[in-house]
């Protein structure tokens, strides 16, 4: 089973950084962020994936396999107050643990829109 690991966001505006391991696709992954425009860029290990391409379709197949092992009913319900939400602050420890994969959720629906 793929893990993924150190889900960070970055104060760019919204860069995503994770790691995958345990798959053919193991490496260090970057969203860019939302404001240097639409589409953002997915690069793994420094190196721009293409649009579009099987290695994206690989990571997103690889992200919802690692969303759904990790979702429950609590972090879904999480994700919804999170995504209610106009702005993150004194967050509970049950949204914070909901961060991450929500985050993930992001970069999911990212690839989604440009894999159709």
């Amino acid at each position: 089973m793929a893990k993924v690991t150190d889900i960070e966001v970055y104060r760019d505006g919204g860069s995503i950084e994770f790691c995958i391991s345990g798959t053919e696709a193991d490496g260090l992954y970057q969203l860019q962020t939302p404001f240097l425009g639409a589409p953002r860029p997915l690069f793994r290990d420094g190196n721009k994936l293409e649009f579009g391409s099987s290695a994206e379709a690989t990571v997103m197949a690889i992200l919802k396999a690692w969303s759904s092992v990790n979702s429950s009913e609590d972090t879904e319900n999480a994700l919804a107050v999170l995504d209610s939400l106009k702005m993150w602050r004194k967050l509970s420890l049950r949204l914070m643990k909901a961060v991450p994969l929500h985050k993930i959720r992001d970069v999911i629906r990212e690839l989604e829109r440009r894999l159709k």
